[in-house]
């Protein structure tokens, strides 16, 4: 029994024990599981902490900790660094070392190894420092890390852990405000820049030491804002705090200007700027401005605007003193010019034509440097505006090239134009200008040639819808110009050298006007040239399209009179003979051109011979070994011959000519350079007189013109208190058939339109008593009044020609401009356009 009792005990104990482990296995189970779930939810927020480096070491530094934001943050995986020690892989050796320094320094005694990493962490704190870590690329981050120690249950150390932040963009971006902070403190110390700020919930005002500066105040100003309000000058301080309520308002910005009384005295002014600063709830929490001393600059644009009126008043000065010398001046030229003309018109002499022609050309000569003193006055006051009308170009190049004609004759010049087909004739655009500068090129170009020809050349460079591009080329086969003067000559006063001056005369300021006109109508101008090669200056400029047909002269013939007549161009100068071939071809007529007589004569005969005569012959009459006259007397010694009708254009008429040509039955006589529309008038009368009647009379330029006189006389008050000036208009007037009266003011004038009836005042602006603008507005005020709704044409006379004077007229109520000297051929057209006009109301019923 005692064994079997002992046996049954030991059962017991072994079942016991068995029991007894089966329990610590389960309770060892659940606090391992429990220590593996630990375990997991740690490491889930280890690897969820992207953003945030963690990193455990034990006591050998090795690394056993490596989450996944350190991963993202160093480039290394945790495969890569677990078992490795952490100085050595991503720390900054040079880091290392001062830190360990410090440390030694610390503990007094060695640092080194892990203690290096974990710092003050070994005695139990946590320590939170920056540091640099370096990537596997190499690339440097700067962090913020806190270091602490792990312990187990007993307390003992086990490890520590380490979680770092990058903060590398927000130290770069304070490092930038510092910088920034400095740069702007360097400029407002620079710039004398007062910053001021305002806590708006305490009521404070702080200033800088430039604002204490400025206003001459201590910075220990018990109330600044205060003392601010005493200093601004009285009648400026509403102004100034408008700005500050006006911020507040608007919670924005505001600029105000004021002044200041320094405690000194000084009066100092003062330019200020505010803005706001607005707290979490857009509620303004501060306003910061600045204020900086503009006295200086006050003062500087004072004496600006002293100095502005000074010149201001200097110009005047000087336009009034220019206008007056200009109406002094033309007053006279008037009449020494004007009589002239009528004497020249009268019968003379040889002996004394020759003395009125020199004083003419030398009055000419003044008035050309008249003009170009008050042109260039103009242009360098910037008074010159350019006009845009409708106008015929063609008719205006033409006319442009008949007044020098008689310049280029007299030097036994050819002077040529050819316009392109293409060119069109109507044209918007300032006429006038256009012909200033064609005047001046083209007479430089026959004042510098002796020989050979001067020629005008228009050619359309590009066309737009509302505009074309002209290219003018004016050539001449002259003196020529060195290259190395080329640079030089649209210079004001200069010429190519000054010889030029003292040789052929003139200002030096044709080509600068030219060069200023040609610009202001949007083109350019340059020259080419050689020295014994002639020159050739070419400009473009800007015309308007219009729809306009323009001003034609003369009657346009029929195209069936001019269609398939054959006509032989005589000339010896080339290009005379290709501008009129091209003219030729655009009526439909047949042309054939040779150089002299006796290719001419040969020409004819061979004509003859086929049956097939010429019907006209176009004839040069100055032509080297046989002149136009002569070849017509040749013709006519072979009736054969003489059945084509002649016409003879001469570059230069000679008194008799005209008989000679009746003598020979020479059809027309014609001046050079000639108009297309007179050409084609031209032709076609004599064609058709001779088709109808068989009758052919001499046709001239005189008798073309004559054609087309109106008819119609007006009677004309002429208001001048000049004596010269009143002979000179009335003889001109009377001349051409028109009836006149003479007042000597403008007094006068005015009683006289009230007591009769005139087609045209032709009013003086410059008169004693009453001037010629109070009269035109006398008499406008009194059709005002009146209720038949008459006008009283009225056309300005004036010797003065600055800037102004003709839009001054014109607001006075004038129709029209006339500048004195008056050209006559410039008052035969406005007496036309008047004459016209009168007999169109006489012609409606």
């Amino acid at each position: 029994m005692a064994g079997i009792g002992s046996n049954n005990h030991e059962t017991a104990v072994h079942a016991k024990l068995r029991e007894m482990e089966a329990e610590i296995e389960a309770r060892v189970g659940r606090r391992t599981a429990g220590l593996r779930a630990a375990y997991n939810r740690l490491e889930s927020v280890l690897n969820a902490a992207k953003l945030t480096s963690i990193i455990s070491v034990d006591l050998q530094g090795v690394i056993t900790v490596f989450n996944s934001g350190a991963e993202r943050m160093l480039g290394y995986s945790a495969s890569e660094m677990v078992g490795k020690e952490t100085p050595v892989v991503f720390h900054l050796a040079s880091e290392l070392e001062e830190r360990a320094r410090i440390l030694s320094e610390h503990f007094g005694r060695p640092i080194e190894g892990v203690d290096v990493f974990v710092g003050l962490a070994r005695e139990g704190e946590y320590e939170e420092r920056e540091w640099t870590y370096v990537r596997k690329d190499g690339r440097r981050l700067i962090v913020s890390i806190v270091v602490t120690a792990v312990q187990d249950a007993e307390g003992e150390i086990t490890g520590y852990l380490g979680v770092a932040q990058d903060v590398t963009q927000r130290r770069e971006s304070e490092s930038r405000l510092l910088l920034l902070t400095e740069r702007l403190s360097l400029a407002t110390d620079v710039a004398a820049l007062g910053v001021w700020e305002w806590d708006v919930a305490n009521h404070a005002m702080t200033w800088d030491a430039t604002m204490a500066q400025i206003y001459g105040f201590s910075l220990a100003t018990t109330d600044p804002y205060k003392q601010w309000s005493s200093s601004v000058y009285p009648d400026d301080l509403p102004a100034a705090e408008g700005a500050l309520k006006k911020v507040m308002e608007n919670k924005g910005r505001a600029s105000v200007e004021f002044r200041i009384i320094r405690p000194d005295g000084a009066l100092r002014h003062l330019a200020a700027a505010e803005g706001v600063v607005l707290d979490e709830n857009g509620n303004v929490s501060r306003i910061i401005g600045i204020n900086i001393d503009i006295t200086d600059r006050k003062q500087f644009q004072a004496d600006l605007q002293r100095a502005k009126e000074d010149a201001e008043a200097a110009n005047r000065a000087k336009s009034e003193f220019l206008a007056n010398m200009s109406h002094e001046i033309r007053t006279p030229m008037n009449g020494i010019m004007g009589m002239t003309e009528l004497v020249l018109d009268s019968e003379l002499n040889e002996e004394q034509r020759e003395y009125l022609a020199t004083v003419k050309t030398s009055a000419d000569s003044l008035l050309t440097v008249i003009n170009d003193i008050l042109d260039f006055s103009k242009i360098e006051a910037g008074k010159i505006d350019i006009e845009s009308l409708d106008f015929n170009l063609h008719d205006t190049l033409e006319t442009t090239l008949k007044t020098l004609a008689l310049r280029a004759h007299e030097k036994g010049l050819e002077l040529v134009c050819e316009i392109a087909p293409e060119v069109p004739e109507a044209v918007r655009g300032d006429a006038a200008r256009l012909r200033q500068v064609i005047v001046n090129l083209l007479g430089n170009a026959i004042k510098f040639t002796q020989a050979g020809e001067v020629a005008l050349k228009v050619q359309l460079e590009s066309k737009e819808k509302d505009n074309c591009m002209l290219h003018f080329t004016v050539s001449d086969t002259g003196i020529g110009i060195a290259r190395e003067k080329l640079g030089m000559i649209f210079d004001p006063f200069s010429q190519a050298d000054t010889s030029t001056t003292r040789h052929y005369g003139g200002t030096g300021l044709g080509l600068t006007i030219s060069t200023r006109l040609i610009q202001k109508m949007g083109g350019i101008v340059w020259v080419e040239s050689e020295i014994g090669r002639g020159t050739q200056f070419h400009f473009t400029i800007r015309l308007g399209a219009t729809e306009g047909a323009g001003i034609v002269i003369g009657t346009v013939a029929p195209p069936e009179i001019l269609r398939g007549v054959k006509v032989l161009i005589v000339d010896d100068n080339r290009t005379n003979r290709r501008i009129l071939e091209g003219m030729l071809k655009r009526w439909d007529m047949k042309s054939t051109s040779v150089a002299g007589g006796e290719e001419a004569l040969a020409q004819l005969s061979a004509a003859w011979g086929t049956k097939e005569p010429f019907g006209l012959i176009l004839m040069d009459m100055h032509m080297p070994q046989m002149d136009g006259f002569g070849l017509v007397e040749r013709i006519r010694e072979r009736p054969e011959l003489s059945t084509a009708t002649i016409m003879m254009l001469t570059s230069a008429g000679h008194r008799g000519d005209g008989q000679r040509c009746k003598e020979l039955g020479v059809s027309a006589y014609l001046l050079k350079p000639i108009r297309q529309s007179e050409l084609r008038e031209a032709i076609a009368r004599v064609l058709g007189a001779r088709e109808h009647t068989g009758a052919i009379p001499l046709v001239t330029r005189y008798s073309l013109a004559d054609a087309h006189e109106p008819g119609a006389s007006l009677q004309v008050l002429v208001a001048e208190d000049n004596a010269v000036n009143q002979l000179l208009v009335r003889r001109m007037l009377e001349k051409r058939g028109h009836r006149v009266m003479v007042v000597n003011n403008g007094r006068e004038a005015l009683a006289a339109t009230e007591e009769g009836n005139y087609d045209l005042v032709l009013m003086d602006v410059q008169m004693p008593e009453m001037d010629g603008i109070e009269a035109t507005l006398a008499i406008r005020e009194k059709e005002k009044r009146r209720d038949d709704g008459s006008h009283q044409a009225i056309v300005a006379l004036t010797a003065h020609a600055m800037k102004g004077d003709e839009e001054r007229c014109q607001a006075a109520g004038m129709d029209d401009y006339l500048t004195k000297p008056i050209r006559p051929q410039e008052l035969v057209n406005l007496l036309e356009r008047y004459a016209a006009a009168k007999m169109k109301t006489i012609a409606t019923p």
